[in-house]
């Protein structure tokens, strides 16, 4: 009988744990883009890392609030909103590039409605420096993309500080966008169905509340487990 109530104690608690992975939702920093698969269709040496804002060659190179505001931004929940997370970051400048990285128009309009799709990745060209007259084409794996998505790059400028690029999709989970900047961060947005300001993941604060009611759902289960183990007993 022990034995029994053992295997479905031990059944119960990886319910729970099951229950709490699914209700925290996907995050922006569970490997939604694979940096081992991002790569210049041109031949160039492009590798992308973790954004770290204790990089000793990061902090020489930016300023400390715009390491803050890109490590806040790389904490957002997968489906934040990418305003929420640019607070006092000038938007109504940033402009718009297709794929052949040429100006479009505006994107001020277009960034209110985006939210995030990965984590935020600092983009260094190893053997090439992008200008606006020798653009490099990257081409990103995304994991988590969906047909039904719009995505796009949004990216810092030396020059013009932040910017959204328009991307070609060249497979059913990548994106190539073209930069016209050197060393960079950079991370996928998107704009789902014409309607991102209903995200389908979930900000930071939406995560915990979503935690806190899993393991409300754990709690009854092992009440209802104690409750099953004390009538075996006395039986």
């Amino acid at each position: 009988m022990k034995k029994l109530l053992g295997v479905m104690l031990a059944g119960v608690m990886t319910i729970a744990m099951g229950i709490q992975a699914l209700a925290a939702g996907p995050s922006v920093s569970n490997g939604a883009s694979d940096t081992g698969r991002i790569f210049s269709p041109q031949g160039y040496d492009v590798t992308a890392e973790d954004f770290d804002m204790s990089d000793t060659w990061l902090t020489a190179n930016y300023s400390q609030g715009l390491l803050e505001l890109v490590n806040r931004m790389n904490n957002a929940g997968a489906g934040a909103s990418v305003v929420d997370f640019m607070d006092g970051a000038d938007l109504s400048e940033i402009q718009l590039f297709d794929t052949e990285s040429q100006y479009l128009q505006s994107g001020a309009d277009l960034v209110k409605d985006l939210h995030y799709l990965t984590q935020m990745m600092t983009l260094k060209f190893n053997d090439v420096t992008p200008t606006a007259e020798n653009p490099v084409k990257v081409t990103f794996t995304v994991n988590n993309m969906t047909d039904d998505m719009d995505v796009y790059v949004l990216t810092y400028c030396e020059e013009h500080g932040w910017e959204l690029l328009k991307v070609e999709r060249s497979a059913d989970n990548q994106v190539t966008a073209a930069f016209h900047s050197n060393v960079t961060f950079v991370t996928l947005v998107y704009l789902k169905n014409g309607a991102a300001s209903e995200p389908t993941g979930t900000s930071p604060k939406t995560g915990d509340t979503s935690a806190a009611s899993s393991m409300t759902v754990a709690a009854l289960l092992l009440a209802a487990f104690g409750v099953f183990a004390l009538k075996k007993s006395r039986g």
